[in-house]
């Protein structure tokens, strides 16, 4: 692991030279100081990064540290296409849970609000009346990964779904790697009733459960990478598994934009080009896209307060013009 390796009493038993190849998985972290830290000491005759999503939250180029020399690039849709993940059926669920009230840094809503807030029996009943609604084809029980704020509403969340008859689990960054196999195991065992686990961060990456059915994403989606990553989780292909289920329970949260822009081809704030947005979801034909009017002008009104071009962009996307009916002078 990198947090060992970056270690001066472990990296200087290497000679720069000591590797021919070396292989960095998700580098899109290779920007932190314990990735450059380790790449600035080796020189290997051949580098490789991995990733599957570059474009980092920051806005750090990390391709400059290749030379922007990319071998090989399939963006996650082409995957889809070329049947290397399952395609995904996405339903975006309004949720009338509050936002306004909530603390914004400027990057991020406070979690200790949005704990308080999203931590409701109503908002509980919901996110299971849906899981209960959309299940996976054929006979197989529900194996769900449920995303959340933090470990308040992780364990708020399996308490409430325990109540209401839904076996559940938690898996934190504290829980034993042996507990963890544990859960999982018992996730896509048939015969276990268990049907979600609850997590907050710890799932994003590095994990890989092709067995699941359902990806639930439960807090505000606060970047193009998180998203990606969060229903990624659920696009591993598994013998008999012919899609999975993204529900998206979408308020009136500032970011609700991104998941809408996502869903057209942008994975970067940077890339977005206002006069060349599509204006449905440019998603496989083999994906499912169901998005409620209210949430689409919602999220519109989001992405146009954000770019600070609201006249343009609800033009653009709702053909209103600050509420008048006649073309808009751009």
């Amino acid at each position: 692991m990198v947090s060992t390796l970056s270690k001066d009493e472990v990296l200087s038993g290497f000679p720069p030279d000591y590797f021919d190849y070396i292989v960095i998985d998700e580098f899109h972290h290779a920007g932190a100081v314990t990735y450059q830290k380790v790449l600035d000491h080796f020189s290997p005759q051949f580098l490789l990064g991995l990733t599957a999503t570059p474009e980092r939250m920051d806005g750090r180029d990390i391709l400059q540290l290749c030379d922007y020399n990319i071998a090989h690039e399939i963006r996650l849709f082409d995957a889809i296409e070329n049947e290397l993940l399952v395609p995904f059926y996405y339903f975006a669920i309004y949720d009338e849970a509050d936002y306004s009230t909530i603390r914004w840094s400027g990057t991020s809503y406070n979690t200790d609000d949005l704990e308080r807030l999203l931590t409701s029996d109503t908002r509980a009943q919901l996110v299971l009346n849906n899981l209960r609604k959309f299940l996976p084809p054929g006979e197989v029980k529900s194996k769900a990964l449920g995303f959340c704020v933090n470990t308040g509403h992780a364990l708020f969340m399996r308490e409430r779904f325990e109540a209401l008859g839904s076996p559940s689990a938690v898996v934190l960054g504290t829980t034993p790697e042996d507990e963890r196999n544990r859960i999982i195991s018992r996730l896509i065992n048939e015969d276990d009733p268990l049907e979600i686990i609850f997590s907050v961060d710890v799932f994003t990456e590095g994990v890989d459960i092709p067995e699941l059915t359902h990806i639930l994403l439960l807090r505000p989606t606060e970047s193009f990478t998180v998203f990606q990553q969060q229903i990624g989780r659920g696009l591993r292909r598994h013998n008999g598994k012919d899609f999975v289920v993204i529900l998206d329970f979408i308020g009136n949260y500032r970011s609700s934009f991104i998941p809408y822009l996502s869903l057209r081809g942008i994975s970067s704030a940077r890339k977005i080009d206002l006069s060349d947005l599509p204006e449905m979801p440019k998603v496989p034909s083999i994906c499912y896209v169901d998005k409620t009017g209210r949430l689409r002008k919602s999220s519109v009104e989001n992405c146009a307060r954000s770019l600070g071009q609201k006249q343009t962009i609800i033009w653009k996307f709702t053909g209103r013009y600050a509420g008048k009916s006649t073309s808009p002078s751009i």
